[in-house]
C-alpha cells in the first residue's frame, strides 16, 4: 500500500498489487473494486487488518508491505 501526505484518505492512498511475474497494478482507493479487494485481503491468513486501518488515516508518505505469498517469500 501506497500513501501519501496530502488529500482525502481516499485520495492519498492505494493498493499496489505485484505478481510473481513482476507486473504490478495500481488500484487507488477511491476505485469501486477497492471494497471487495478489502474483503479478499482480509481473508488472506497473516493479513493484518489493523495495519491497513492505520495506514488508512496516515498522512505520512511511505510504502508499506500489507501481505506476501508465502510461497514466494520462500523463494526469494
Amino acid at each position: 500500500m501506497r500513501t501519501c501526505a496530502h488529500g482525502s484518505w481516499q485520495e492519498n492512498a492505494c493498493f499496489l498489487l505485484g505478481s510473481a511475474s513482476g507486473r504490478w497494478q495500481v488500484i487507488p482507493f477511491s476505485h469501486p473494486v477497492v471494497c471487495e479487494l478489502i474483503g479478499r485481503l482480509r481473508a488472506l491468513p497473516g493479513f493484518d487488518e489493523n495495519q491497513l486501518l492505520d495506514l488508512i488515516g496516515s498522512k505520512e508518505t511511505e510504502i508499506v508491505v500489507l501481505w506476501r505469498d508465502p510461497q514466494l517469500a520462500r523463494v526469494r
